[in-house]
This record gives structure tokens, C-alpha cells and sequence, in this order.
């Protein structure tokens, strides 16, 4: 029997915890930011709560979190009040969240400073796994703390496998995730179109799930997809943000998700029907959907909808500023953008309403020929959210306007300065032409700004790096070389900085690519 810390008792916490104490039979605290349920879990299961995660850790050999997404996860391990500041040297933190594969390192590296081991374990099997027990755990970290570490996850897993270090739970997860896109939402088609053709749906599945077509979506989602019922799984909003994460890896590494991308999409129409809280096999209720909510030009009547309540509170768990959003998807937005052409008289018009989604309209529909410096800076001066940036500065890269990199690097504020990054990246990526020098140039800029802690430039200043090294075999050696630099120096977020751009832009991958 080991004593164990549970972190987090959502929908799959609060069984996996249960799993834990009835059938690992080990001595079990638990800690959740709603100190009732804690209360009742304690009750249930006769355990113990705490009233903070560091109360909860001390004295745990063996701590579990289980919890929204990487802000969540960063509070309640490294918070003031973090399981890190309770946890005893030797004893192992392991992350069942799915989150992203930088918060997993990050973590590593914050657990072996104090002592501590760490394991990325994310789950696949959705709540019914989780009450059942039988769920599919990834795991990355060394390979002797996921043994000592694998007896205790099994009291709540059917299937647990170390994908290899620290991160590799999580990418696995994602590969995971994008696979489930692409089914549910070929189910979804399948199940739409013979319904159509006036086929019985009971009788066509009977068929082919025998076949090449059958899984496990098949199997166990078309009853309940073909009646109409969508209560009985993973929920959309999770979905979405698990997809969030994916393609946000797949922008660092180069991989081409195409279907991903739009998937995640259509999840955004099913949000918009106010379907956030549906399972994930809710694609098919969009497709027979006569009048979806967001289509192309049609703001008007998505910014009337309810359920865009819902979707403003997604984007403010990634950081997104809301105070003046509707809670339009970026990608639906892009797609009034490519219906409205180009407008730069009434981009600026719309950048002065102050909506989130007019501006990202605005920037979308800007014309870069006629965009000037003077119009760039007064909308930087406006600049208050990381969304809106990252926007403008590819904008401001098919301007050319290349003389604010170092203006919006030299100024104090937060997303000011992390515009001259997000423009460096742009730059890097995107300018093909542009002779190497013009790229190369900006590394002293990177190295001047590293040891800025603020988390929406230490990120920026890494983008840039990495994307410098990755442009071409000219690029790549010196921006290794000064990865390599900052991964020495003194300073914490420096060094942060040049780790992972070294553990990239040292890869092998990357090397057989730039030849």
C-alpha cells in the first residue's frame, strides 16, 4: 500500500481516484478546487481531503493530477499553494491531463529540481473508463520511475505503456486524439448519408462493422449517434481544446493535419449549436443540422446565439482577452474574411470598434500595400491579447514592415514586445526569398530579450529562435549555437529558452530535413 495524493476531481479524476483507494488499497488524500466534492469523495470513499494541493502532497509517495489544461495543471503543481512545495525527494508527481508536450517538460524539469520524479501519463478511454477502470494510460519520463510508478496507475488502467521521456505521454496522446477526429467524423458522414439514401442504419452497421469499416466508435456511439443522443462520452468543449493543443504541436513540428484542422472546425459549429457539453459523436447532429448557426457572413445571428457564451469562456482558459468578445471561433471568422476580400478603409474602421472579433476581422481584411507604420503602431498601442497579436504580426511580415521588429522589442510592454518576435517568426517562415543575412540579423535581438520572464515573450522569443533554426542548414547552426549559449546561462528563463530550442533544433528529424 503506497499513500497517494489525487489532485483534481473532475468526471475522470474523481473515479480514477476512487480506483485508486478500492482497488490499489492505498491510504488516499484528495484535494479540489471545490472543496465539496472533495468532501463527498472523502465520504464515498472513506478517505481524506485537503483544503490545498501542497496539503494534500505531504507525505505522498505517489501524487495524481487530473485537470483542465496547462494553466490549471502550472497552479496547482508550481502555484503558490502547488503539490511540488509539499512533495518529499523520491516521491513521483504523475500528470494524468492531457495537455501539451512543453507544460510536460517544463514540469520534468521543475520536479527534478526539487527532487522529485515525474511522469506524463494522459488517459484515453473517456468517463466511462475512468468509472470502469479500464483505462488506456501514455506515459512519458525514465524508464525507472514509470516502473515503480506502473503499479499504482494500474488500479484505474487496463493498457499502460512508457512511450519514452519526458513530453512523449502527451504527443502520444495527441496522435491519439487526431485519430478520433478523423473516425467520428467519418461515422458521422457514413451514418448522414445512408440515412439519406433511406438505408436501415441497424442493418448497414450490423454489415459493415464485421468489415474493414468497423472500430470502436462504430461499435459502441452509432445507437446512440442515430438516435439522436449525444450525453454519453467526451465532451465537445474538451475536444476542442485537446485539438487546440495538436495543432499548435503540429505548427511547431511541421506536420500537415489538414483534417484535423478542419474537424476541429466543425466541433466549433457544434459549439456554436450549444452543443459544448455533447459527446464527441455530436458531428453528425451538425451535418443534420438544416441551419447551422455560423456560416460565412452570417455574424449577425452566431453573435445572437447563447451558447457563444460558452465559447467566450473557452478562449479565456487559453489566455484569450474577452471583456469585448461575441465568442465567433477564428476559424469561422477567417471565413467571413475570405467572403469580405480585402477592405482597408473598413479594417480600420472595424479595428476601431473594439470587439475582439471585429478586430480580428480588420486584420484579416487589412491591405498590406497599404498598411503604414504609423497605422501599425497606433493599433500596437491597442494590443492586449496574444490572439490579436500573433494576427497582426504576420500582417505586419507581408507589409514589410521590418523597421518595428526592433522598435516593438525595445518597448516595455508585454504583447508590444512580443509582437517583434511573433514578426520575427513570420519573417523566418515566410519570406522565403529574403536573403539569410536579413534573418540572422535579428539574433541578437533574441539574445538580448531572453531573460524576459513574461510568459507571452519568453514563449515568442523561443518561437523565434526555433523557427530561425529550422528556416535552413545556413540558419540552423548559428541559431543552435545560440540556443546552446542560453541554455547555459545563469538566468532561469534564459536557460529555458535555449533548452528546448536545443532539444529541437538538435533533433534528428530536423537534421534529415535541412539535409
Amino acid at each position: 500500500m503506497a499513500k497517494v495524493a489525487f489532485i483534481g476531481l473532475g468526471v475522470m479524476g474523481f473515479p480514477m481516484a476512487g480506483h485508486l483507494k478500492t482497488k490499489g488499497g492505498h491510504d488516499v488524500t484528495v484535494y479540489n478546487r471545490t472543496a465539496e466534492k472533495a468532501a463527498g469523495w472523502a465520504e464515498k470513499f472513506s478517505g481524506k481531503s485537503a483544503s490545498t494541493p501542497a496539503e494534500a502532497a505531504v507525505g505522498a509517495d505517489f501524487v495524481f493530477v487530473c485537470v483542465g489544461n496547462d494553466e490549471d495543471l502550472r497552479s496547482v503543481t508550481l502555484g503558490e499553494n502547488g503539490a511540488l512545495h509539499g512533495m518529499n525527494r523520491g516521491s513521483v508527481l504523475i500528470d494524468n491531463t492531457t495537455a501539451s508536450a512543453e507544460v510536460a517538460r517544463e514540469l520534468y524539469a521543475a520536479a527534478k529540481e526539487k527532487g522529485v520524479d515525474f511522469i506524463d501519463a494522459p488517459v484515453s478511454g473517456g468517463q466511462a473508463g475512468a468509472e470502469n477502470g479500464v483505462l488506456t494510460v501514455m506515459c512519458g519520463g525514465d524508464e525507472a520511475v514509470f516502473e515503480r510508478a506502473r503499479p499504482v496507475i494500474d488500479a484505474y488502467a487496463r493498457m499502460v505503456g512508457l512511450m519514452g521521456p519526458a513530453g512523449s505521454g502527451q504527443l502520444t496522446k495527441m496522435v491519439n486524439q487526431i485519430c478520433i477526429a478523423g473516425l467520428v467524423q467519418g461515422l458521422a458522414e457514413a451514418l448522414h448519408f445512408g440515412k439519406r439514401a433511406g438505408l436501415d442504419i441497424e442493418k448497414v452497421v450490423e454489415v459493415i462493422s464485421k468489415g474493414a469499416a468497423g472500430s470502436w466508435q462504430m461499435e459502441n456511439r452509432h445507437k446512440t449517434m442515430n438516435a439522436g443522443k449525444y450525453d454519453f462520452g467526451f465532451a465537445v468543449d474538451w475536444m476542442r481544446k485537446d485539438l487546440g493543443i495538436v495543432l499548435t504541436e503540429a505548427r511547431r513540428n511541421g506536420a500537415k493535419l489538414p483534417v484535423t484542422a478542419v474537424v476541429d472546425q466543425f466541433y466549433g459549429d457544434v459549439q456554436a449549436m450549444g452543443g459544448n457539453r455533447w459527446d464527441t459523436s455530436s458531428l453528425l447532429a451538425r451535418l443534420e443540422n438544416d441551419r447551422p448557426l455560423l456560416r460565412c457572413g452570417r455574424i449577425d445571428r452566431a453573435s445572437r446565439n447563447a451558447a457563444l457564451g460558452e465559447n467566450v469562456a473557452g478562449m479565456a482558459r487559453f489566455g484569450i482577452v474577452t471583456d469585448r468578445a461575441i465568442g465567433i471561433s477564428n476559424p469561422d471568422i477567417r471565413a467571413v474574411a475570405r467572403l469580405a476580400k480585402k477592405d482597408h478603409v473598413r479594417a480600420m474602421q472595424l479595428w476601431r470598434s473594439h470587439i475582439r472579433e471585429a478586430r480580428l476581422l480588420a486584420l484579416y481584411t487589412a491591405e498590406p500595400k497599404r498598411l503604414t507604420t504609423e497605422e501599425a503602431r497606433n493599433w500596437a498601442d491597442d494590443f492586449n491579447s496574444w490572439e490579436i497579436v500573433d494576427c497582426a504580426a504576420d500582417l505586419f511580415v507581408e507589409a514589410r514592415l521590418d523597421e518595428l521588429i526592433s522598435d516593438f522589442a525595445a518597448d516595455e510592454r508585454e504583447f508590444i514586445r512580443r509582437t517583434a518576435f511573433a514578426m520575427i517568426v513570420g519573417a523566418a517562415v515566410h519570406l522565403k526569398k529574403e536573403p539569410d543575412a536579413t534573418i540572422l540579423a535579428w539574433l541578437p535581438l533574441i539574445e538580448a530579450h531572453a531573460g524576459d520572464p513574461r510568459n507571452f515573450v519568453r514563449k515568442a522569443v523561443n518561437w523565434a529562435l526555433r523557427s530561425i533554426g529550422k528556416r535552413n542548414l545556413a540558419c540552423h547552426a548559428p541559431a543552435l549555437a545560440l540556443a546552446r549559449a542560453l541554455a547555459e546561462r545563469p538566468d532561469k528563463t534564459a536557460r529555458w529558452i535555449g533548452k528546448d530550442a536545443v532539444r529541437e533544433l538538435a533533433g534528428e528529424k530536423l537534421l534529415a530535413r535541412l539535409g
